[in-house]
């Protein structure tokens, strides 16, 4: 007889052969622990034998199992579930190594552990959400920069590009004769400066800076000059003149002063002077031979005047919005002009955008000269603005240009004279870039120019 030991249960079967299965559990698994002789035959033949009762086994209480539908090696575990009690407080699910339990958690995060296939979908829907939020971001970010770029390019554009800037233009101390300034009979360079003396009785006589570094791009003027008296009669009159405009200069303003005191400013257009503040005596003129420094900042239609760093005095007037700028002495009745040395002359201007080019509105005179002259182009038309000259280095020359162009449009805007093409510009901005389209060889030619701050060209 043997004994056999249920693998899963551990119950014991005293049998001569193996069991079908466990009576207690079911379970076919067994293992032979003890293996005994048939000791009833041996007793038979020596003791007569008295027959014993039969063992009974009396099985526990518990329920048999029902047998599982596969063959295992290793009955699972079970998944022991255990109610949780009420509570706001959430639940977080922990994982040993064969079970789940929950437990009670204080905390107020959401579930953090979830079996697996649980943390793979909860995991995807997350991603999801992120992914769905981080594109309409982008689109909102993309929506936003369409709209809001045109406005940030415009703010930078005006933050870079200004419409004006100030910068001094001319900045003269004769050092050497300059080829700058209209040289005549009442004028030369002299000591270091440049020297006027009327010899004719009830003259006056000018010095301008040439015209064609002066064009109508500027608009603020701020113009200061040295001016000695070497000899002459005390009222005679020397000065400074600003914004010089017309034919043969006869168009400017004027601040003059004496050497016994006195000075005044006004305007003059041909021969006629229109003083806006009349002479009188200021005590901030060096009489006799000293030096006087004289200043006109001219402004819109404010002209300012200053000598020796105080201002004398201002007047307002639409007359003539630019021009050139130039210096002046006169003589007496007898003939004996005053003699003046002009120094240290300095022009700082607040320049508007620059194109460089010198331009004439197309007259019948202008045109048959034109055309009856050597030039490499003719003129057929009776109307217009037509470049005349275009400064080395200058944004027209850059852009390509040429002398005999006339103006059609400037940024779709019809011209039709002189004064269309000076306010298109004037209202442009420094950087900016515009579109010409002119009138080469009955012609038309689209060009595009970007506008610089005025320079000094060279000669």
């Amino acid at each position: 007889m043997s004994i056999y030991k249920c693998n899963e249960c551990s119950h014991e079967h005293n049998q001569l052969s193996k069991p079908s299965e466990c009576e207690i559990c079911g379970a076919n698994d067994f293992k032979i622990i003890e293996e005994k002789k048939d000791l009833f035959r041996e007793v038979k033949t020596s003791i007569p034998s008295e027959k014993k009762p039969k063992k009974t086994f009396k099985p526990p209480t518990f329920t048999k199992p029902s047998p599982p539908s596969s063959k295992v090696t290793k009955k699972p575990e079970s998944i022991v579930r255990l109610k949780a009690p009420v509570s706001d407080s959430k639940a977080i699910y922990s994982r040993s190594t064969s079970s789940y339990s929950r437990h009670r958690s204080t905390t107020p995060s959401r579930i953090k552990h979830l079996p697996t296939r649980h943390r793979i979908a909860r995991f995807k829907i997350k991603n999801l959400s992120i992914l769905i939020a981080g594109l309409s971001m982008v689109g909102l970010t993309i929506w936003g920069i369409i709209i809001i770029m045109p406005t940030m390019v415009s703010w930078f554009k005006n933050l870079q590009t200004p419409p004006k800037v100030e910068r001094t233009v001319l900045d003269e101390n004769f050092t050497k004769p300059s080829s700058r300034w209209s040289i005549g009979e009442f004028a030369k360079f002299k000591d270091g400066g440049l020297f006027q003396q009327v010899s004719k009785p009830n003259r006056g006589y000018w010095n301008s800076w040439d015209a064609n570094y002066l064009p109508y791009n500027i608009q603020k003027t701020d113009y200061s000059a040295d001016l000695t008296k070497i000899n002459s009669p005390d009222n005679e009159a020397y000065g400074i003149l600003t914004r010089i405009r017309g034919n043969n200069d006869q168009n400017y303003y004027y601040l003059l002063i004496t050497s016994n005191g006195y000075f005044s400013m006004g305007k003059h257009s041909k021969e006629n002077w229109e003083n806006k503040i009349n002479w009188k005596e200021d005590n901030s003129i060096n009489q006799g031979n000293g030096l006087n420094r004289l200043r006109v900042v001219t402004e819109g239609n404010l002209i300012t005047g200053f000598i020796n760093g105080k201002e004398v005095g201002n007047f307002k007037d639409n007359s003539y919005k630019s021009g050139n700028i130039g210096v002046y002495s006169e003589s007496g009745k007898q003939g004996n002009g005053v003699a003046v040395n002009f120094d240290n002359i300095k022009v700082i201007a607040t320049v508007f955008p620059f194109l460089g080019i010198q331009m004439n509105d197309i007259t019948p005179e202008l045109k048959k000269k034109i055309n009856q002259s050597n030039n490499s182009f003719k003129l057929s038309q009776d109307k217009g603005v037509i470049i005349t000259n275009i400064y080395p280095k200058s944004p027209a020359n850059k852009s390509g240009l040429k002398v005999g162009d006339i103006f059609h449009k400037i940024d779709g805007t019809l011209i039709k004279d002189t004064t269309e093409v000076q306010e298109k510009i004037k209202s442009s901005k420094i950087g900016e870039q515009i579109k010409i389209e002119v009138i080469r060889n009955d012609k038309k030619e689209k060009i595009k120019a970007i506008l610089e701050p005025y320079l000094i060209p060279e000669n």
